[in-house]
């Protein structure tokens, strides 16, 4: 039945990437027009769903929890600083 030419690829969620899906659909993009996306797409079909759904949602809109839009920029500083301090260091990653 999965094989049929009418059946696209099946995709399975976890909650993590349900929040990502929350935030597109917060903003404005229907749930069903996410999945008619990335089925719909021979290249974007068998992409794991948290890489699409996270370059997705950072195209259109920051996170809409702010506490996780401040702890990612947190985190994403902290770790800009930590690999910068290793090259000029010359430690190596």
């Amino acid at each position: 039945m999965l094989g049929h030419p009418k059946v696209r690829p099946y995709q399975v969620l976890d909650i993590g990437e349900l929040e990502l899906v929350e935030s597109a659909v917060l903003a404005g993009t229907g749930f069903d027009a996410l999945l008619e996306a990335k089925t719909g797409s021979p290249l974007l079909a068998f992409e794991p769903s948290r890489n699409y759904y996270l370059a997705l949602d950072r195209q259109r809109a920051p996170l809409k929890d702010s506490f996780l839009h401040e702890e990612f920029e947190r985190i994403s500083q902290d770790a800009l600083r930590f690999f910068e301090g290793r090259q000029r260091s010359g430690a190596g990653i």
